[in-house]
């Protein structure tokens, strides 16, 4: 069953079709998590009433690779895991970290997402019980990677737009928390983010590398030199854009999102196995170089931030309109020692946003977004003295009717009230002003103008004809 929403990824469903057919025998990629990847947003009952399904980045990974969710009891890696996935752990006890170590220095890749503040995990927490930050500093240490656990990036160039409210009137500001990243921010020279055209992540960390590691740290994944480090905390807390905004301090770097990690590594547990631990003899170095792909962020397996599901009789269709799903499968196939499909995955996503609207809403959001919500305050306190002023003239007064003075002041809070509406409507107007001035100026190219070049040509053309044909008579 091929859909029409997908007639772009013909070339990229075929030939995953015949790559699935020709491995009869699938890798088993192992995962250990504490997000519903595979029962879906839902949780484990909504699922089994059939009004949740796994994440479309699960479900792709299931359909390449065999699956093994570990139990979150876990003491030992099975010995048929090839990859190891780590998506937001919960609290790992030091027998399930030996074991990640012990799995890694033996030559198993593992490709490992945490995340200083989940909003995929805070959304479910309640019924998945997936903690809202994750960090593996032990094992960090011992790959010579440091994360900031209580710190997310906010990016002013990257800031993706969101709607501040239902209402289509209300304008869209720039949530610098929420990154859209494209190109410019991807490591070209490495198979898992060299086809990718664009990734939406939400609070995402920062990885950098420790001094004196052995191990060699290369950044796949950046932010742009417009970008900062805020507390993670204060992210969960306040979702205003424009306070959010205010609190970056660009100093020019680029902080790393996902990295790989490669070189020699030496164990996490030099002093020996946790007590009680029934694995083999300890290895204390890495046997060859490790190959690790870490990322900061754990909300790109979110649906919503990469993919669009439409029912096409009576089956679920997904379209992306990110790589994040291309970017999940490109690490797992590189890691498993295959990048048949990688250059496939990616090459018909479409990424080309309206530059020079998105500049305009910039600079309009930037100039009048405080205007707007100064309004606003003003607005509700009035509402507010007004709705006082009405209750305090109920009760003994109702019978006895209002004071002049009263009946002003009640008057005038509410010619105070319609000033402000007004003010409100004309810098909402301004907001879209120019975009709504560049819009008509493409109109009028696309509707009449360019007929009307048209037009002129097959006159001018007709005139000439004429002109040549009268001369060739004349002769």
């Amino acid at each position: 069953f091929f859909s029409q929403d997908r007639e772009a990824y013909l070339e990229y469903d075929l030939t995953s079709i015949i790559y699935r057919l020709s491995t009869p025998v699938k890798p088993v990629l192992g995962i250990i998590t504490s997000l519903p990847l595979d029962v879906g947003a839902g949780g484990v009952m909504a699922a089994m009433q059939g009004q949740s399904r796994p994440y479309v980045i699960y479900q792709e990974l299931e359909q390449s690779y065999k699956t093994k969710m570990l139990d979150p009891n876990f003491a030992s890696i099975p010995s048929d895991v090839e990859v190891l996935m780590i998506a937001q752990p919960g609290a790992l006890n030091d027998k399930q970290l030996y074991a990640i170590d012990q799995f890694v220095l033996r030559g198993g890749r593992a490709l490992v997402f945490v995340d200083p503040y989940s909003e995929i995990a805070g959304a479910n927490g309640g019924q998945s019980g997936s903690p809202v930050v994750s960090d593996l500093p032990r094992l960090f240490q011992a790959w010579g990677v440091h994360f900031t656990s209580d710190k997310v990036i906010a990016d002013r160039a990257l800031a993706a737009r969101v709607q501040l409210s239902e209402d289509p009137r209300n304008p869209v500001a720039e949530y610098p928390i929420w990154l859209h990243l494209t190109p410019d921010n991807f490591d070209t020279s490495d198979p898992v983010t060299a086809n990718l055209q664009a990734l939406n992540i939400a609070s995402a960390g920062a990885l950098s590398p420790i001094k004196g590691a052995t191990t060699h740290f290369a950044p796949l994944v950046r932010s742009s030199n417009e970008a900062s480090l805020i507390d993670a905390t204060q992210a969960r807390l306040n979702l205003q854009p424009q306070t959010l905004m205010d609190e970056i301090h660009p100093t020019g770097q680029e902080y790393v999102i996902a990295a790989r990690i490669s070189g020699s590594a030496k164990t996490a547990f030099p002093e020996g196995p946790p007590q009680g631990t029934a694995l083999p003899q300890q290895i204390k170095a890495s046997k060859g170089a490790i190959n690790l792909v870490v990322v900061s962020d754990s909300d790109l397996f979110d649906d919503r931030f990469w993919v669009r599901l439409q029912n096409v009789l009576g089956r679920t269709v997904a379209t992306p309109i990110a790589d994040n799903g291309a970017f999940v499968l490109n690490a797992v196939e590189n890691l498993m020692g295959s990048n048949d499909l990688i250059s496939l995955r990616t090459r018909v996503t479409n990424d080309r946003p309206f530059t020079r609207v998105s500049k305009i809403q910039a600079e309009a959001q930037a100039q009048f977004q405080s205007e707007a919500d100064a309004l606003k305050q003003k607005m509700a306190d009035t509402e507010d003295r007004l709705r006082a002023l009405q209750q305090g003239s109920t009760g003994k007064q109702q019978a006895a009717g209002l004071t002049p003075e009263q009946s002003a002041e009640i008057d005038r809070f509410r010619r105070e009230l319609l000033d402000t509406r007004t003010q409100l409507r004309d810098v909402q107007h301004n907001l879209r002003k120019d975009i709504d001035r560049l819009g008509a100026i493409l109109a009028f190219v696309n509707i009449a103008l360019v007929p009307l070049l048209v037009a002129a040509f097959a006159i001018l053309l007709a005139v000439l004809r004429r002109r040549r044909r009268a001369r060739a008579l004349s002769f």
